[in-house]
Order: C-alpha cells, then structure tokens, then sequence
C-alpha cells in the first residue's frame, strides 16, 4: 500500500480558511480533520486525512519567543506539535505536525561547541533550541511502543545541516529524511525559492521537511503558483510517497536511557542557550531602568513644572502666549511618559520571557530524564 493521503498545513490562523480546506478536502477524499486550537491568534495547525483519526495530542512548546517582537508574532501564535494516529488498512499510523520559531536573520557562527557546526545566532535560536527538545522527547513519549510508524512533518524554520536539524537526527535517528534520500544532489530549497536576489532578504533554503521511519518511494516539491501565475504560499509544499504494508518492519521509539545519553551529549548547546538567554534577559532589564529612569527624571518633573507654572501663569493673568507654550509641552511630556513606561514594561516582558525560557531548559531536561528514568 503507497501512502499519498495526509496533509499537513501550518499558519491557518483564519477560521474562514479552516472551513475552506476542510470543505475542499472532503469533497477530495481526505474526510477527516483535526485542527489543533492554541495561542493568542487561535491556532495553526491543521491535519486532513484520507484515514479516520483514532486519537490526537497536542503539546504546545514553552519557549515561545519574545511578546515584545509584536512583529514576528512567534509568541503570540502559541506554537507547537500536534499527533494524530490514524486507522489505515495496514495498521495504526502515527502523523506529527509542527512549526518551530523562525531565524529572521540567517546570520550564522562557527563554535566547537557545537562539535565544528556553525550555530545560528539570531535572538530564537535558544527558543528553538528547547523547541526541537521537546518536540523529539514528545515524539518518543507518544510513539515509544513502537505499535506505529511515524511520520514528521512542517515547517523547521532551520535547514537540514542546521544545528536544531541536526540535533533532533541525532535524538530520533529512526526519522529519516526523505528529500535527501531521494534526491541527494538537489538542495530542494522550499523558502525563497523564486525571489530575485534584490528582492530576498534571506537565501533560499530547504526549511520543510517530511521524515519518516517508513522508506520514502518518491518525493517532488508542490503547490507552487496557480494557473493564474500566483504563488500558494510563501514556501514550497513537499509531498512525499512511503511504503507501508502489513510486512512493514517496524522501528520502534523506545523511551530508553540512550536517549538520556543522547540529550546529554548536547548539554554544552543548552548551557549556550541559557547563557545567551541569561545575557539578553541583563540587557532587556538594563534597558527597562534607562527607561523608568528617563521618565522619572525628565518627563515626569517637565510635566509637573509645565503644569505648576502654567497654572501660575493662568492665575496671574499673564502671558497668554506663554501659557500656551506651557500647556503644549506639558501635554507632549504627558503624551511621551506613559510611552516610555509602556516601552520599560514591554522590556520587561521580554525579559521575563527570557528568564522563562532559559529555565524552560532546565525544567525540560529534568523532566525528559526523571520520565526516561522511570520508563
């Protein structure tokens, strides 16, 4: 049996847009969906299948970047990897969905820590970090009976040689990616893809993946322009074909100690993590005091003394003109105050974010081998 009838969507924050794809993948064979509801904006991942869905999981990710980058909307989209076992006539199958936090400026820097590898060095890059923990350990919390075979699919946000890619590899070397497998010499790059390059602001790269521990049959990128010329999407679609049958020889997520030892052999990447979180954290709460500091010593006392005189003047029956003038700076320190307080919140917020999330590290490996532990 050829399996070609899952689809995984990610950033279906419209519910107009949920209706639309489920109507259409109904009236195309794929009658079951589930869409998985989290985050301030409702929500983004959607599965459709040809199969019925058994059971679902969700688990939303605990580091989710910063409240301040209202821009990026990582935090606010409540990000994280959805399950769904699915009925097929060969058996149960287990189908991961998910969208990590993005790198928004592909700078990258060589470290031994990272045994040679160029580690990212965008401000999400310790965000991912926990991210890609979770998402293996959640994988092998949920797939360890090895009753199922496993597919993992989304959206990265990190090319196969990147750290994160090559850390979740190394944790579930069951998944096997299957654009490489298939297509070795071609880079299969699904983001930026067709941009001129005055117009990219990042270089293409193969962000998407399909990985399976079933052997992948044929793999081609998809859904890329319309008849009318227009792009789906931002990125490429990957649409890929695995072989599964009742001979199927299973490979098994055992939630054993090797994957301690395995997690363990990236402790120096998570204690970067934490200090380049520790270091942001210092300089955000810096900021937040220059910023109260600024408003307690030049706007506040400009307002009082703007709004002291200019009742004094009113009172004296003076200048009208000065008073004028009085009132107008009183009412622009009034109006830079509570920005400046709200900019020393929001820096705060940021740092509070990254507070938790560097000890979302901690907390996420304890966790990980109390429960490897007592498996």
């Amino acid at each position: 049996m050829l399996i070609k009838d899952v689809v995984l969507l990610q950033e279906v924050f419209v519910r107009d847009d949920i209706e639309t794809f489920t109507t259409l993948a109904a009236q195309g064979g794929l009658q079951h969906a589930q869409y998985f509801d989290s985050g301030y904006l409702g929500g983004e991942l959607l599965i459709l299948s040809r199969f019925p869905i058994t059971y679902t999981r969700y688990h939303q990710y605990t580091a989710s970047g910063s409240p301040v980058s209202v821009w990026e909307g990582d935090f606010y989209a409540g990000k994280g990897v959805a399950m769904a076992c699915l009925t097929t006539p060969c058996g149960p199958l287990h189908v991961y969905n998910t969208h990590t936090c993005a790198n928004y400026n592909h700078a990258f820097r060589h470290s031994d820590v990272a045994g040679g590898l160029e580690l990212p060095s965008d401000h999400n890059f310790p965000v991912r970090l926990v991210q890609f923990l979770e998402l293996a350990y959640f994988i092998a919390a949920h797939s360890s009976k090895g009753i199922a075979p496993v597919i993992l699919g989304g959206d990265l946000n990190c090319g196969p040689n990147d750290m994160e890619v090559v850390m979740l590899r190394s944790l579930l070397p069951q998944l096997q990616d299957s654009w490489p497998a298939l297509h070795p010499d071609d880079p299969g790059n699904t983001s930026n893809y067709d941009l001129p390059g005055h117009l990219r602001k990042d270089p293409p790269k193969r962000i998407d993946f399909l990985m399976s521990s079933l052997e992948p049959v044929s793999a081609e990128l998809a859904m890329g322009k319309t008849a009318g010329g227009m792009r789906y999407s931002d990125h490429l679609g990957v649409q890929t074909v695995f072989e599964y049958n009742a001979t199927t020889q299973q490979k098994r997520f055992d939630v054993d100690p090797g994957l301690t030892d395995r997690i363990a052999s990236h402790s120096p990447l998570f204690k970067l993590a934490q200090e380049k979180l520790s270091q942001g954290d210092q300089g955000l709460v810096a900021a937040a005091r220059i910023c109260t500091c600024i408003a307690a010593v030049c706007c506040a006392p400009l307002l009082l003394a703007c709004l002291t005189v200019g009742i004094w003047l009113a009172a004296a029956d003076e200048s009208v003109a000065g008073e004028i003038t009085l009132m107008c700076v009183a009412v622009c320190a009034a109006l830079v105050l509570p920005f400046i307080l709200a900019v020393s919140v929001a820096f705060q917020g940021a740092a509070s974010a990254m507070r938790m999330h560097a000890n979302g590290i901690q907390v996420t490996l304890k966790a990980v081998g109390s429960c490897l532990a007592s498996s």
